[in-house]
């Protein structure tokens, strides 16, 4: 800052130093949930060198404790393809829909997050509804001509639009359009005219046929652009006539729980008939029957699907819990152990955060708010819960109607803690309570 004391003038420079940290942040969870009236769990953490930490705990009434701090995330991450800034905003938008199922408020313009800016102004706070309003102008970048979805929409070359992502992208937009913020219905239109005209003509458009190359859409993302149409036109007979064209050569887990995920929206078209809607319903059954019987990996920990060529674990085992969640889960014998094991494994999934890619983390949350719906173990809620730690009570709350949806966190720093440390729930009645355990500590860099 200079001054000129005659002139009565200033002048300033202002610079950003980057200071580079010698150690790094990292952390480990533990979650699962419990009936019992007192629920006990060791927290050793003798074997950390320094007294770093700091342990966050989150307990509710639902599962969403532990899906929380994914949707934070996805909401803080830096984003460029239009594909990562719609998933940005998406977790919001489950949770939405998840209230209005409740008839809960969820105030999207009062919910703040911390949001990637501009590598001049870094996080900013903004209202998840401005972010949705902004997502609602800029997403329009990102059509060509052809009014179909790209993934950049600022690069020289040749910009072929995708049929996979235009797909997503107008799915998305009709779950946005379900909680009142909406693009122009021409948008919606074009979208699915473009659809269906690339389903008929089954060849992607940048691709060269070739003696080993047929250039034709996978049959999951053909049955990706009949669930999309669905979505904003629940009753479109076309898109059954595309169902119908399918034919499916060659299956594996991925494809047959597709097949099931678009059946469940079939089932909604109000001109079919019984006999049409018994097949379906008969078919997504024994689909998804066969898949936990012969290829469901289970222990009496957790259970999960293996990966194939298509999706993996994680994609697979969040699939099949939004599957089984929108078909109804009182169709499925002995699915509640299946189903609780199912998301422990999925939580256990959870490493600094997130699941990694965007697409991974919306899967998840996807499908936990899905089974959350679908469950009804948020109803009729009566708990009366306290949280101990090493004897002492760290906090306590009384569940009901009221605030199931609420998740309560206490962060407990190394003035708190112990080597050898003991968690206790202690409630009431013998209702679900869950709760996730992270443990945030830091970590030298040459210990790494």
């Amino acid at each position: 800052k200079v001054e000129n004391e005659d002139k009565n003038e200033v002048d300033e420079v202002q610079k950003y130093l980057q200071i580079n940290a010698n150690n790094s942040l990292e952390s480990v969870s533990t979650f699962w949930k419990t009936n019992n009236i007192s629920y006990e769990e060791k927290i050793d953490l003798s074997n950390l060198k320094n007294k770093i930490w700091i342990l966050t705990i989150n307990y509710s009434s639902t599962l969403l404790t532990s899906i929380l701090d994914w949707i934070n995330y996805l909401a803080s991450y830096p984003y460029w393809c239009s594909e990562q800034v719609t998933s940005a905003i998406m977790p919001n938008i489950y949770i939405k829909k998840l209230y209005n199922t409740l008839d809960k408020e969820f105030d999207l313009s009062s919910k703040m997050v911390d949001y990637w800016d501009s590598a001049e102004y870094w996080y900013l706070q903004k209202s998840i509804d401005d972010l949705i309003k902004e997502y609602i102008v800029n997403i329009r970048k990102f059509q060509n001509l052809d009014w179909w979805f790209v993934y950049f929409n600022d690069i020289s070359w040749t910009n072929f639009s995708n049929f996979s992502l235009t797909s997503y992208i107008l799915e998305s937009a009709s779950e946005i359009k379900s909680i009142w913020y909406s693009l122009e219905d021409s948008i919606y239109f074009d979208s699915i005219d473009y659809l269906k005209t690339r389903f008929y003509e089954n060849k992607i458009e940048w691709c060269i046929i070739s003696e080993n190359r047929d250039c034709k859409y996978s049959e999951i993302d053909r049955l990706k652009s009949i669930g999309a149409i669905l979505s904003y036109t629940p009753n479109d007979y076309e898109a059954y006539k595309m169902w119908k064209l399918l034919d499916f050569k060659n299956t594996n887990n991925s494809l047959e729980l597709e097949k099931a995920k678009v059946i469940s929206s079939l089932l909604k078209l109000t001109w079919l008939s019984s006999e049409e809607k018994e097949i379906l319903s008969s078919h997504a059954q024994d689909i998804v029957n066969k898949i936990l019987n012969e290829e469901l990996v289970f222990n009496p920990k957790w259970a999960y699907l293996w990966k194939n060529t298509y999706y993996s674990r994680l994609e697979n085992t969040s699939l099949l819990l939004e599957v089984v969640s929108n078909i109804w889960l009182s169709n499925f014998e002995n699915i509640s152990s299946i189903i609780d094991n199912i998301n422990r494994w999925l939580i256990s999934q959870k490493e600094n955060w997130s699941f990694g890619s965007t697409q991974d983390n919306i899967l998840v949350i996807k499908a936990i708010t899905k089974y959350l719906e679908a469950s009804g173990e948020l109803d009729d809620v009566k708990n009366f819960t306290k949280i101990k730690l090493n004897n002492n009570i760290v906090d306590e709350k009384n569940f009901s109607s009221e605030n199931n949806l609420e998740v309560y966190t206490k962060e407990l720093d190394l003035n708190t803690l112990k080597d050898n440390n003991t968690f206790w729930i202690e409630k009431a009645w013998d209702w679900t309570i869950y709760y996730d355990l992270t443990l945030n500590y830091f970590k030298e860099v040459e210990e790494q």
